[in-house]
């Protein structure tokens, strides 16, 4: 069973706004498979259109992770746009 806390500064690295999905989606089945790290990760709605959500203990609550595709890439276009 994977019992090993996640560091902080990796579960900042899930929770930012500068990876995106696909990115977060590659850490966290890697994390899971070769680290013994306890990482559970879900979508919020449909997948590829809503935000991720990551679980980092077993009874701990649902995180919900920023996404570069929704928080960082709309400022960059509507940026572009002016």
């Amino acid at each position: 069973m994977k019992t090993q806390m996640i560091p902080d500064h990796l579960r900042k690295a899930l929770l930012s706004d500068y990876v995106s999905r696909p990115n977060k989606i590659w850490i966290a089945i890697s994390w899971q498979h070769f680290r013994d790290f306890y990482l559970e990760w879900k979508w919020a709605g449909d997948p590829w259109r809503s935000r991720l959500l990551f679980q980092f203990s077993l009874n701990g609550p649902w995180v919900e992770a920023k996404s570069y595709e929704e928080d960082r890439a709309i400022l960059l276009k509507s940026g572009k746009e002016k």
